[in-house]
Order: structure tokens, then sequence, then C-alpha cells
């Protein structure tokens, strides 16, 4: 027992040493090896701390971050530290193969257009710790992947805004494989050509099936402001089981792309705004992803849902929570279509033209809705056939649920009707009615008799229950 503890003591000591004399010298000089690299054009200061004078601890040099103990180089953060004017950075990546405990490496923003001969991305294969790249906003090209593909320990990388859109060769090595244990992989704004998504990702691309066991592990996967149609047919049993985060904005998919997201069982995040969804949408499809809990669909030219009996009387359960459907083209009848989102609780119709008498009882039917946004839309006519006596034992009231939150921002309708039917909705807790003209003191008494109302927003000024006290004396 007492060598034990010697051993011990002399293992703490040995650590604290080490702590003590800063980075590692051979890591200090394979950092200055790497500055000269990167050329005498930095930009700006952004490497003075980079200094040969032995005195210096590398690891508190700007954008280097160390282990705590060891004092082993395991993060480089070298975000735009070439000058632009200098023209592209044909990189030899083997000038980071020192740091043999590196973790992560941000290269982002540094006109990056390739490798040296013998000198590819390849090479970072050595590092068994490396699982972060970032190569976001340089010039690469898709001839990047065949590098790419060596690196088996990456969990997250980030390829947005290059020009990935070269075209691909017959060899196949253009597109992502092998990489089982990524995670996180971003190639929003890349010019890629390709309609289909999976074309870009598997190792050989077969029209009637695609394979997507190499990614295994993704959780995330970001592709916005592309050109795709299509997600791309899935051979059964190579489903992605972990993807939950699918990011499809800026795209040009339809609504077939539902029929793709349907064998997706783990998604729970899913953005699809601004693409070409048109006419209207069955809810059964969404109903599909069982797990989803935030669905974006802004800016497209959705008309409206399509549902049935069994899904509108809550016989399905869901667990969507967050529904964005902005921009749209939907019409009066969205609320009753949406009734079978027993959990939604944040719904952003913001800017659309509802068509007919909006029926208000159809919003308070929601019974979980916490937030609803209907701002800068047009409605023709607001309606409530639910009698007071209905009202007051609403299953909203009955929950105590009574924290509804309305956005109402530039409107057009007609105020006073709406300022009336707003008083018969007891569940309303925050109201926002900014940039609508409403400057009477009549109007403003209305609204002091929304019960629960907690606060008011009018133009610039914040309205409490306290100031509708002051009203009433």
């Amino acid at each position: 027992m007492g060598k034990f503890i010697l051993w011990v003591v002399v293992s703490v000591m040995v650590m604290n040493t080490w702590g003590s004399l800063g980075c590692l010298e051979e890591e200090r000089i394979a950092l200055l090896h790497l500055k000269s690299h990167i050329t005498n054009n930095t930009y700006g200061n952004s490497l003075v701390s980079w200094v040969d004078d032995k005195r210096s601890d590398c690891c508190k040099w700007s954008r280097v971050t160390c282990s705590n103990i060891m004092k082993r180089v395991v993060e480089l953060d070298l975000y735009s530290v070439r000058d632009e004017r200098v023209g592209n950075w044909y990189i030899n990546a083997t000038v980071f193969l020192p740091f043999k405990h590196l973790n992560s490496l941000y290269l982002s923003e540094n006109n990056l257009a390739g490798a040296i001969e013998n000198g590819g991305f390849d090479k970072l294969s050595k590092l068994h710790d490396l699982k972060v790249l970032g190569l976001s906003y340089n010039n690469l090209d898709r001839n990047i992947f065949s590098s790419l593909n060596h690196l088996l320990s990456l969990k997250k990388l980030y390829l947005d805004g290059n020009p990935l859109d070269s075209p691909p060769n017959k060899s196949g090595q253009e597109r992502l494989s092998g990489l089982s244990n990524l995670e996180t992989l971003s190639m929003s704004s890349t010019k890629i050509e390709d309609n289909n998504v999976l074309s870009v990702l598997t190792r050989f691309y077969v029209p009637l099936w695609t394979d997507l066991k190499d990614f295994i592990s993704l959780k995330d996967l970001r592709i916005s402001s592309n050109k795709f149609q299509s997600f791309g047919p899935i051979k059964d049993g190579e489903e992605p089981q972990k993807l939950e985060m699918l990011s499809l904005s800026f795209n040009r998919f339809n609504k077939s792309i539902f029929q793709s997201l349907k064998r997706l069982p783990s998604l729970k995040y899913i953005c699809l705004s601004e693409n070409d969804i048109r006419g209207r949408l069955h809810i059964h499809d969404i109903y599909s992803s069982s797990n989803l809990e935030a669905l974006y669909l802004d800016r497209n030219y959705i008309e409206g849902f399509d549902t049935f009996a069994s899904l509108s009387d809550g016989g399905r359960q869901t667990k969507l929570e967050t529904l964005g459907l902005a921009n749209n083209r939907l019409n009066n009848n969205i609320f009753k279509s949406l009734k079978g989102f027993s959990s939604l609780k944040f719904l952003y119709l913001i800017e659309n033209d509802f068509h007919g008498p909006l029926q208000i009882q159809d919003i308070n039917g929601l019974n979980n809705l916490v937030d609803i946004d209907l701002s800068y839309s047009v409605f023709e006519d607001f309606e409530n056939t639910t009698s007071p006596s209905e009202l007051g034992v609403s299953s909203r009231d009955i929950n105590n649920n009574s924290h509804l939150k309305w956005h109402l921002n530039n409107i057009t309708c007609n105020m006073s009707k709406l300022l009336q039917l707003l008083t018969t909705l007891p569940s309303i807790k925050s109201l926002s009615l900014q940039n609508n003209n409403i400057t009477s003191l009549d109007a403003i008494h209305a609204l002091r008799n929304i019960s629960n109302l907690k606060s008011c927003f009018l133009t610039t000024l914040t309205y409490t229950r306290t100031f509708f006290k002051v009203l009433d004396q």
C-alpha cells in the first residue's frame, strides 16, 4: 500500500511539472513551422503571438488550445488567418501530423483550394483523435471527397460555402463514403448540381436503391441552399437509425419529399423552408415521422392540410411541438386540420392570406398551444360560435393551461370585431398588437376583459394587468 501511495504522489508531481513547463517543445516548433506554411501573409495580426521564443508558452498563443494536464495541442482554430489578397492556398496537410492529440481543426475562410502533391487531407488519417474538421467557405471542389473519405475518426465535418459543383467522374470517388463515425455533416450553399441528396453520400450510386450503411452514426445533416429535388430511395434495412436533425431549406423539394422522410424513423427536427412544396399536404405523412418535434415549412406554396377523422379526433399521438407555416397560402380551415397535433405548442402562421371567417374557437381547441403568431396576415372576418358557457368549461381552463401568447402585429382585419372576440378567450396571457393603429381608450378598455391577460404590446408601449386596473379607477 505504501509503494502505491508513493507512486501516486510521484505521478502527480510529474504531471504538475509538465503543467508548469507549458507546451511541448516539439509542438511549439511545429506551430512555428505551420505559421510559415500559412505564409507570412496572415490576416491582420491573427498569429502575432506565435513567436520563436522558448520562454513563450504556446498553449497561451491565440487560436491554440491545449489539454489541461498533458499540455498537448488539442484544437487549432485557424479561421480566416490568410489575407484573401494572397489568392488560393494549396495546403500540405502533413504540417498537422506533429499534433498527435489534435481533436479539432478549423480552416474556414482561407481561400483553401486543395492540397499539394502527397499533402492531401487523407494524411490526417494518422491523427486518430481528430473528431472535428471545419473547411467551410473555401474554394474546395468535389475532388476533396476522395481525401476526406480516409478520415474515419471524424464526428463533425463542415463544408459549407465551398463550390462542390464540379462534375462527378467515372471512378465514383467524388462521393463521401466510409465515414461511419460521422455524426454531423454540414454542406449548405455548395452549388452541388446533383438532384438527389443520396447520390452525394454513397460509395456507388445505383438509381434503384441507395446504400447508407456508411453513415450509421449520422445525427445531423445540413444541406440547405443547394439544388436538390429529391432525397433518394433508401434500401430496406439501410435507413439511418440515428438521424435526428435534417435541414433541407432553400432547395427544390416538392411534397413527395415526405415519402422519403418516412424512412427516417429518428427524425426530431426538419426544416423545409423555401422549397417548391405546393397545394395541400396529407397530415398522415407528418404523423409517419412519429418522433418529430419541430417542422418548418415556411415560404412555400402550401394551401392547407388534408386530414382524416381518426387524426382530427386525436386518435393518434404525435410529439410535434413546433410547426412553422409562415408565408404560405393557407386558408381559414388550417386550425381544424391541425387539431390532430395534440402536442402542438408553437405555431407560426406569419404572412398568410386567410379567406373567409376565421373561427376563433378552433384556435382555442389546440389545448397545448402556448405561442401563436399570425402577424402580417390578412383576415376577412372573425367568428366564435362557442357559447360563453362552453368557454367556461373549456379543456384549456380545466387543465389550468391559461398561458397562451398571441402575436397579431401588422395585420389587416376588422380590428374592433377582433378585440371584441379576443375578450371571449380566457386562455390569453400575452397579446402583441403592434403597428395596428390602436390608439383609442375604448379599445384598451376592451382588452382589460381578457381575464388572464398579463401583458399587452401596442406600438412601442407595454401594458400590464396593473395598468388595466388603473383604468378601472
